[in-house]
Formats: C-alpha cells, structure tokens, sequence
C-alpha cells in the first residue's frame, strides 16, 4: 500500500477533523455524478442489477444525497426501468439513470458514429458530446468504468484496437466530458478481471485475465501521469478490483458480468475510492472496544488458554485446554491444530428464541503448507440459526469452502495474494428486518467494508440444533487444518452494531471538505 506523508501540523488537524463524531471520516458529496460504462455499469436487471445500486446504499447509510445525470435509464434485456432486484432500501428509492451501454467499445461513446449498427442506443442518438447536452444537470463527478468490450474483439473484424488506441479513446472521453464541465472531477477504473477462456487478442500464451492486468497497468501510468488533468479539473485512477473474483458462479454469472456478490464487492472498493463512508446496513456504529463484551486470554494450567468475560450480568469463562492452542509473547492466541480432531472456544448466549447480535474478531492466518486447507471457523447463532464464516489464508467464505461460498477473496491459487496473512478484523452480525433498514439476516465486515448482504444461516440441521444459541470460533474438524493468530474478541450478545469507518489518507482529505455537513443526519436504525 503506498503511503502518503504530511507536515505533522497539517496531519494532526486532519485526524482532529476526522474524529469529529458528527462528520464521517471519508464522508464526501458527489453532486451531481454521471456512471459513463458498458455493460457492467447498465446491469441486466434479471442476472445483477449493477454495481451502481449497491454503491447507492453507502450513499443512503451514509445520509449523502447525490443527484445522478445521463441518458439511460434502462436495463439492458427487456428495457426496463426498474428491476425487482433493486428495491427500495431505507424507505428510498434507486434512481437508475447512468451512461451504460451494454456492448459499445470506448470509441463509440466518443464518436457515436453508425448509431444503427449499435446495440442499446434506445431513444437516444449521437455520442457522448450529445448526450450531455440533454443532461438535467450539469455533472461535478464523473465515472469511467470502460474498455473490456475493446480488449475482448481484440483483432477481429471492425476493431483493430491496440493498448494504446484505447488508452487514447478513454483519454478523449475524458476531455469530451471536461468540455462540457470544466470543473468536473473524473474517477477512471481499472476493467475488472474476467476469467474467460479466451478472445480474440489473446495469443496462445496470455488469458484474457492477463491482458486485462497488463491493460490497467498502462491505463494508470498514462492517468497517473497528470497529463489528463486541466486547471480546473482533476483526473483519478482507482484500482477497483481487491476481493473480487470473476469466476463464473463466485463473484460473476458469466466470467465477467458481477453477480450480486461481485456487485456488493465492486462497490465497496468504488465507495472507498470516492472517499464515501462505508456500509452500516441502516446499523448505528460501535467499535470493538464498546462492545458489551471484552475478553482477556491467558494461559491455565493445562497449557490452553481461557477467556473471562461478563454475559447477561454473569461472570463467564469459556477455555481450552488443547495442546493446539497456546499463548504468544504478543498475549494472542495461535491456533495450530493437525486433522486428527477438532478444537476451538465456545460459549452459549443463554438465549432463547432469535436475537440480534455482534461478534467481532481480530486475526490472521499464518502461512501453512497447504493453504487450500488451512481454515478457521466462526460460527454464529441467533437463537434459531447459525451463521458460519470459513476464514481462509486467500479468502472469506460463508457456510462452506467451496467457490460458490466465496465473500471475498480469491479461489484460484494462481491469483492468491495471501491477503488475510495480514491481521484483519472480522465482525459478523444478525439484524432482525425493520421498517426503514436492511433486510433481516447475517451481515458480515471485513474491517469497515461490508463484504456479506442479508446472508441466510448453514442449512445444516445438526449444526443448528447443536449450535443456534452458540458462539464458536477454532478448527473445524478432521477436513482442515488450522494455523492462525488472534488478538482480539468483542461481542454484544443482544444487539447488532456496525464497525467504526476504518481512516484512510484520501478520506481524511475527504473530510475536510465533509465539515460542511456536520449539520446532516444520518438514518440509523433505533
């Protein structure tokens, strides 16, 4: 991660004017914002409904309104407005208006030439320059999520476009858009992956996932440059892609459309770049250390360790006093178990009937042998169902370890990063539905980011019946082989929280100009 460096004097008033409680820390207002794009910024309506969608709940969570510009506002397929894929969320509605054009190359949307032989121009004729001169709104922000359809024909018939030419062609849909706003702040993405057999640019030697790679490397060079940039309007390169895998059936329903999971991921990484806030699922936020529960390891007699903690007004003590478990120097637990058995903590809410909750860990996986294999278990229980998060060394699953469970991260070993090797904070809860917030089920967090929507417990009946008034966290049997370190264990065993927005360089620079909104209020669930 690269780091950027300030006077201190100037530091220290960003991080006071970020630790204003009224003022989300990377809160930001878009104004008026056009999503420029193919395909996957029109969505389908029926397979995904666009990462735009997604995106917008952070906007609602966060108490932003943005007013979106552009000449389309249908789905790509029937035509429609509206997709029962996108419902109403916090009493608001989504405004599906963007410039998506399923199918169109880069080129098109600047020259808008031979509109009869283009797919999905619908009312509309002309190019980009045209199209915002019906704009209701003059645009303050712009998004440019574009140029796989390019990359995919490659050499075949009608294109001949190299790198270069659609480096060039995104250049000038960038200047297209600086004409007609001067003052416009331009957001250009990196294509997401696809993991496609093959195009017709393709050699023998490369995938289409490789030259996608090699594609944004260039991309943001050129943006990264300034040469994009005018006095008056400012041109970013965000790398949008952390977590996402374009597996068909993982985080796409065709190798490279995003499913709803792929979409849930995208926006994430979108709103970080945006310097929005992230998701709260309509939830108040409380950090780890507020939490109602707080436990303090150490090691006992049997060479285990035990954590002591107050639940429901009781002094309670869940151990173990396996030889897998022991204590670092650091007071963090490793886990270190073989097949031959399972071992892990638990403890019983002492609940009856559901309920909400929050469990919150702090870890990381140790790098093992055979990563494919090594895994930790947190299992959560509302009372009637239970809740599994798989934590792997590449990956976060849910209720299972196969690549249809997949949160984030990846599941091929070819694009591993080992990103949980670094010590992350996890926080699963259950939300029981309510008038203006999310829907009900499990809701899970990788730090702040919001990587599990409304997810439904394990279909396991000798799980739940075991385990749906319980908290449990440890090796998960004979089929894995745990290697991991844990610092830290929060709970609230009677209500769900969202995590605190983690700081970030860009959203401290966000927050300054978010002191203007320290007046807004922000829905939160009571």
């Amino acid at each position: 991660m690269n780091k950027q460096f300030f006077p201190s004097k100037f530091f220290a008033f960003l991080l006071a004017a970020s630790a204003l409680s009224s003022v989300p820390a990377n809160a930001a207002n878009l104004g008026n914002i056009v999503f420029v794009g193919d395909s996957i910024t029109q969505g389908s309506g029926t397979s995904a409904v666009s990462y735009r969608y997604s995106l917008w709940k952070h906007f609602v969570d966060a108490g932003i309104t943005y007013s979106p510009v552009g000449s389309m506002n249908i789905f790509q397929g029937d035509g429609s407005t509206t997709s029962t894929l996108a419902p109403d969320y916090c009493g608001q509605t989504f405004n599906n208006t963007s410039e998506g054009h399923f199918g169109w190359d880069v080129a098109w949307v600047v020259s808008g030439e031979s509109q009869g032989s283009r797919p999905n121009t619908g009312q509309n004729t002309g190019g980009l320059e045209d199209w915002m001169a019906t704009y209701s709104a003059v645009p303050d922000t712009a998004t440019l999520l574009m140029g796989v359809n390019d990359l995919s024909r490659g050499s075949s018939s009608g294109a001949t476009y190299t790198f270069a030419e659609i480096i060039a062609n995104t250049e000038a849909v960038v200047q297209t858009l600086q004409a007609k706003a001067p003052n416009i702040t331009v957001h250009v993405f990196s294509i997401l992956p696809s993991a496609q057999s093959s195009w017709n640019w393709t050699s023998s030697d490369e995938t289409p996932r490789s030259v996608i790679a090699e594609y944004n490397k260039k991309l943001k060079t050129a943006v990264k440059s300034g040469a994009w940039n005018t006095e008056t309007s400012t041109v970013v390169y965000h790398d949008i892609t952390a977590g996402f895998d374009p597996t068909n059936g993982v985080h796409t329903y065709d190798s490279l459309h995003p499913n709803a999971q792929g979409e849930l991921i995208i926006a994430g990484n979108i709103a970080r770049a945006l310097g929005l806030e992230q998701r709260t699922a309509g939830l108040s936020r409380r950090g780890n250390t507020a939490l109602s529960g707080q436990t303090s390891f150490s090691a006992n007699a049997s060479s285990g360790v035990s954590a002591s903690f107050t639940l429901g007004g009781a002094a309670t003590t869940i151990s173990n006093t396996s030889s897998y478990w022991t204590l670092n120097d650091a007071g963090h637990i490793v886990v270190e178990s073989a097949k031959s058995g399972a071992s892990d903590l638990r403890f019983s809410w002492g609940a009856s009937g559901k309920h909400e909750f929050t469990i919150s860990l702090t870890l990381k996986m140790l790098e093992s042998a055979d990563a494919s294999t090594n895994f930790l278990g947190i299992f959560g229980g509302n009372g009637s169902d239970v809740g599994i998060l798989y934590i792997g060394e590449n990956g976060i699953y849910w209720n299972g370890t196969s690549a249809s469970n997949l949160l984030y991260g990846q599941t091929s070993s070819d694009y591993a990063d080992g990103f949980m090797h670094d010590e992350q904070t996890l926080r699963m809860v259950w939300i029981t539905a309510s008038d203006d917030g999310a829907e009900s089920g499990f809701y899970v967090w990788l730090g702040d980011q919001l990587i599990g929507e409304a997810l439904s417990g394990t279909s396991d009946s000798s799980v739940v019946s075991n385990y749906a008034d319980y908290v449990l966290f440890g090796d998960i049997g004979s089929a894995y082989t745990t290697y991991a370190e844990i610092s830290e264990f929060s709970f609230d065993a009677e209500k769900a929280w969202a995590p605190i927005p983690e700081p970030s360089a860009f959203g401290l620079l966000a927050g300054l100009g978010a002191l203007a909104l320290a007046g807004t209020r922000r829905r939160r669930r009571k």
